[in-house]
């Protein structure tokens, strides 16, 4: 029987969350067959990133790839070469995870979708199964999206939505049988042991901005956010925590260090690590979490870590109602008395702890039962 090869798009190390969903995948895949082989695209990032994952890399298919004039002899290695090499030709690849996150809808190019649907089709061709792990979803308004997405949803084995307005987006296009909802599916990697933070007796909180609140929204949101991650570390001070920045994408969040030092009049400490395994580890050390980084939201919440946040798309609101914690989505104006108040009730309410540990371990069991229903499909069982 041939080795199982299964080809994982839409993650990158330019992203820690993206990063972690290959590492949550992986981890799984191993767990059910150990020898399984999985590749990923030369984008992926750096060779050491890749060996580093144990990943193979996917060859491209198309003659205008970037490795050129290479691309006819990539097509002549024989298979024995390709193994040495750690690559893995198209007709070697026995299923394909899509696990882009968050790359298809209104707010993204018409291009990616586009090229995904052929891509999609193309693989069906191929009779590989294509499964799309849980991520944010539409809206789709836009034609060239809409058609293409839809195409791409009647062509895959599985789409997974990551909360309800996603998959209400998605059933507006007319194609359900396979169009499933699951958890941010991270939750299940367990973080790296790290020593709690002590600091004289004084409580961690980490704090963790992102620079797309600032591209992605309104104006008038996009002004208030750094003062509202300000106002939030003075509050966090003030009731004797010892607030530091963390920063779970380091490429573009630290512009946003120097502006945030200026606004605070004082420095603050600024934690930075490249592994997203230390960085979930870092974070379940917190006694609470303040941010705008979807999966060190979900990093946060799934080791029962209590959180607020501001987000620019729907997939902020719809992870903290799977939490049970609504309330603790906040507007960018929001006042000191505001913040001050969600601060106290998170962290002193016992009862308000408790059901944060109920649906983290809720949204685990719904992981894990994602799985379960995805592992046949690709082959697995």
């Amino acid at each position: 029987m041939s080795r199982a090869t299964i080809e994982v798009v839409g993650v990158s190390t330019e992203n820690k969350g993206a990063e972690l969903m290959l590492i949550a995948i992986a981890q799984h895949l191993r767990s059910v067959k150990p020898d399984i082989e999985i590749a990923v695209s030369q984008n992926f990032g750096r060779y050491e990133d890749r060996a580093k994952y144990q990943l193979r890399t996917k060859l491209p298919q198309s003659k205008k790839a970037k490795i050129g004039r290479s691309w006819l002899s990539s097509k002549l290695m024989p298979e024995s070469f390709r193994r040495a090499y750690g690559l893995v030709d198209d007709s070697e690849v026995t299923a394909v995870i899509d696990a882009s996150g968050f790359a298809f809808g209104d707010q993204h190019p018409a291009q990616r979708t586009m090229e995904f649907a052929n891509n999609v089709k193309k693989w069906k061709q191929a009779g590989k199964p294509v499964v799309m792990l849980p991520q944010a979803l539409g809206p789709f308004k836009t034609p060239q999206i809409r058609d293409a997405f839809r195409e791409i949803v009647q062509n895959v084995d599985l789409v997974y939505a990551r909360d309800e307005v996603s998959f209400a987006y998605t059933s507006e296009l007319g194609h359900t049988n396979n169009l499933r909802k699951a958890p941010d599916f991270t939750n299940l990697v367990k973080g790296a042991t790290t020593a709690p933070c002590d600091n004289d007796g004084k409580r961690k909180a980490f704090v963790v901005p992102n620079h797309r609140m600032i591209e992605k929204t309104a104006a008038s949101e996009r002004d208030q956010y750094l003062p509202f991650i300000a106002r939030s570390i003075k509050q966090l001070a003030t009731r004797g925590f010892e607030p530091s920045l963390l920063l779970h994408d380091t490429n573009v969040d630290e512009t946003l260090v120097a502006p945030l030092q200026t606004l605070l009049s004082s420095s603050i400490e600024v934690v930075r690590a490249p592994d997203p395994i230390a960085l979930k580890g870092i974070l379940g050390t917190a006694a609470i979490v303040v941010g705008s980084r979807f999966h060190a939201l979900v990093s946060a919440l799934s080791q029962g870590v209590p959180c607020l946040a501001a987000g620019w798309s729907h997939k902020y609101e719809m992870l903290f109602q799977d939490y049970r914690c609504p309330d603790c989505i906040m507007k960018t104006d929001a006042d000191e008395t505001s913040i001050a108040e969600l601060i106290d009730h998170i962290t002193l309410d016992i009862s308000f702890q408790q059901s944060l540990l109920k649906a983290s371990r809720q949204q685990i069991d719904l992981a894990e039962s994602m799985w379960r229903e995805v592992d046949p499909v690709l082959g697995l069982n």
